[in-house]
């Protein structure tokens, strides 16, 4: 499997350790045209034997995607991403009664 570098439109392969749990990649598969949707940016929680990786939404939802699919996360999919996960997070969290 091979992971698309956006800046530099490289390759390298996944099965590198480059690739850990944790890492930001975006699936290309699940841009839509109309209506127009960016591709979902995810991060990465288990890889199978096939290359396939496990990514997780900001919001937790999990998906698996295939490896010919994948790149790296650019600065600002990896800055929404976090701010996504951290407006998720500030929204379920239960609030505690200041004492």
């Amino acid at each position: 499997m091979s992971i698309r570098h956006p800046q530099t439109s490289t390759t390298t392969a996944s099965a590198d350790p480059d690739i850990v749990r944790g890492d930001y990649l975006v699936d290309e598969e699940t841009r839509q045209c109309v209506p127009p949707e960016p591709p979902w940016t995810g991060r990465v929680q288990q890889t199978r034997p096939d290359g396939a990786m496990q990514l997780i939404t900001p919001t937790g939802y999990a998906w698996w995607a295939a490896p010919e699919h994948l790149r790296e996360a650019t600065q600002r999919e990896r800055e929404a991403y976090d701010r996504d996960r951290e407006r998720h997070l500030a929204a379920v969290r239960p609030v505690r009664p200041s004492s």
